[in-house]
């Protein structure tokens, strides 16, 4: 799923998405995306066909939620695997977040594979 925001990119209301796995038509309908998708699996791909050129980035299991943010004026798009979606601080349950005693760490582990289409 994902969460639709606000004027501030706050989370207000949480969308669920079936079995989507293609968002090139959210991606390309003109409008800025700065969104955080829920459920994620750990694996995304760009695809650009005119050029015959892809980019597969995956990412460890302690990156569940993915941040896209694609701006309208712009030719960019960003992912960001993420711990824990926007604002989780200030959500029930405080999805994501894992409290480190001091002297603790974890880690987040991200591959990104060129490649062609």
């Amino acid at each position: 799923g994902w969460w639709e925001t606000d004027a501030d990119v706050l989370p207000t209301q949480h969308r669920a998405c079936g079995e989507r796995t293609d968002w090139s038509e959210l991606l390309l309908k003109g409008r800025t995306i700065d969104t955080v998708f829920t459920g994620w699996d750990g694996s995304a791909k760009l695809v650009w066909p005119e050029a015959d050129l892809a980019l597969r980035m995956t990412a460890s299991n302690t990156a569940r939620w993915l941040v896209i943010y694609a701006p309208q004026s712009e030719a960019i798009i960003c992912l960001e695997p993420v711990t824990h979606p926007t604002n989780a601080l200030n959500q029930r349950g405080q999805p994501g977040i894992k409290m480190l005693e001091p002297g603790e760490s974890t880690e987040l582990l991200l591959r990104l594979e060129p490649g062609r289409c």
